[in-house]
């Protein structure tokens, strides 16, 4: 993903390698294959991508402003054969 970005609305971008569990909070979004074609209808983006990252970055701005959350600021796609999802009590599956 590269190197930590700073400013803005949003905090650090997580960078690869990075320990998950660092925060709080990981809204977490479900990589998965198969499916059907989902809302593009097949253009190039599997169905788990729908909104994404889009939808996860303006979810997250809402739920922090509203719940005083301390959470990840950035896209946190994880695949459900990830030995690491356990990590990830919340997971948000299209």
């Amino acid at each position: 993903m590269g190197r930590p970005i700073t400013g803005g609305r949003l905090g650090d971008r997580k960078i690869d390698g990075e320990t998950p569990g660092r925060w709080p909070f990981y809204w977490t979004r479900a990589v998965y294959s198969g499916g059907g074609r989902g809302w593009y209808g097949g253009w190039g983006r599997p169905s788990w991508a729908t909104d994404y990252p889009k939808g996860d970055h303006q979810f997250l701005i809402v739920l922090k402003r509203l719940v005083r959350l301390r959470a990840y600021d950035w896209e946190n796609a994880v695949s459900l054969a990830d030995p690491d999802l356990r990590r990830f009590p919340v997971i948000y599956a299209v």
